[in-house]
C-alpha cells in the first residue's frame, strides 16, 4: 500500500501528480489510499494511521508547513517517504523544485520590458502559511533587485467577483505595471477581469501567474508564468516504490526546477 499524505483542497498541479502516482503505483499491483488533511489536527490524525501501519510507503505534500513534531515523525517512520519539498530531515526523500531562481528570472524579465510598479497577489489560504511568507520574501528581495517595491494584495485561490474588483480598481493601466500572482488559478481570473474592462494585455498591464498550469496555455493572451515545464515525477515515485521492494536503497534528493515560461501575457 503507498499512501499519499497531502493537504486538501488539491490544486491543480497535485491533481497532476496524484495521477502519476496512482499510474505508477497501479503498473507494481500496488493500491494507493489518499490520505488529505485540513488543519493541523487532521493532519495529526492521518499521521497517526500511518505510524500504525497502514503503508508500505509513504508520499507526502506540504511537507515544509507541518509542525516539526510531525516531520520528525515522518522521517522516523520504518517505511520510505517521498516528500515534495526543498527541505527534510534525514531519512526523506526528496524533489526539490528551487522556486527561487524562476522568480528572480521573472523580474529581470519584466525590468527588461519596462515594467516599473509591481502589485504582487498572494493567496489566502490557512493552508501553505510558511510557503506563503517564503515566497512572498522571495518576491520582496527580486522586486528590490530592480529598486521596486511590490504592492502586496491577497485574494483566496478561487476569487470572489469581490476580490477580483478590489485589486483591479487598485492597479495601474498605464502600461508600467505588472500584476504577479502566486498561482495561475488567480492569474487566470485577474487576467480575464482585465480583458473584460477594456485593459489590454500585456500592452497596459502586464499579467503573471505561478505554478504553470495547462489552462494558463490555452488562455488569450497565454499566461506567462512559473513552474516545472514538463512536470513528469515518475522517475522520483518508481524510486520510492524501488526502497519498498529493496530496502537497502537508501534516500535520494532530486531537484526538478521552476523555470520562467515567458508567454503574450507579459
Amino acid at each position: 500500500m503507498l499512501a499519499v499524505l497531502t493537504y486538501a483542497p488539491l490544486n491543480p498541479w497535485a491533481e497532476n501528480l496524484l495521477t502519476q502516482v496512482q499510474e505508477q503505483a497501479a503498473a507494481r499491483s500496488t493500491e494507493t489510499v489518499i490520505l488529505r488533511y485540513t488543519d493541523e489536527d487532521h493532519l495529526t490524525r492521518q499521521v497517526k494511521l500511518i505510524r500504525g501501519g497502514l503503508a508500505d510507503a509513504v508520499l507526502v505534500l506540504g511537507l515544509e508547513d507541518m509542525p516539526e513534531q510531525i516531520t520528525a515523525r515522518l522521517a522516523a517512520l520504518p517505511v520510505p517517504v517521498l516528500a515534495f519539498a526543498n527541505e527534510a530531515p534525514p531519512g526523506i526523500s526528496l524533489v526539490r523544485q528551487r522556486e527561487q531562481g524562476a522568480i528572480v528570472e521573472l523580474f529581470a524579465h519584466l525590468a527588461d520590458r519596462g515594467v516599473t510598479r509591481i502589485h504582487y497577489v498572494a493567496e489566502a489560504s490557512h493552508l501553505h502559511r510558511k510557503v506563503r511568507v517564503r515566497r512572498t520574501g522571495w518576491v520582496t528581495q527580486a522586486a528590490a533587485a530592480h529598486g521596486l517595491d511590490p504592492v502586496l494584495h491577497r485574494m483566496t485561490p478561487l476569487p470572489t467577483p469581490d476580490e477580483i474588483d478590489s485589486v483591479m480598481s487598485a492597479v495601474p493601466t498605464d502600461g508600467t505595471t505588472a500584476l504577479v500572482c502566486a498561482s495561475d488559478r488567480t492569474a487566470i481570473p485577474l487576467l480575464w477581469a482585465s480583458l473584460a474592462r477594456g485593459i489590454s494585455v500585456p500592452g497596459a498591464l502586464r499579467v503573471s501567474g505561478m505554478g504553470n498550469i495547462t489552462e494558463g496555455e490555452v488562455s488569450a493572451p497565454t499566461l506567462t508564468t512559473l513552474g516545472v515545464r514538463s512536470p513528469d515525477y515518475r522517475s522520483a515515485i518508481g524510486h520510492l516504490l524501488d526502497r519498498v521492494e529493496e530496502p537497502g536503497i537508501a534516500p535520494t534528493a532530486v531537484d526538478v526546477p521552476w523555470q520562467l515560461v515567458v508567454r503574450a501575457s507579459t
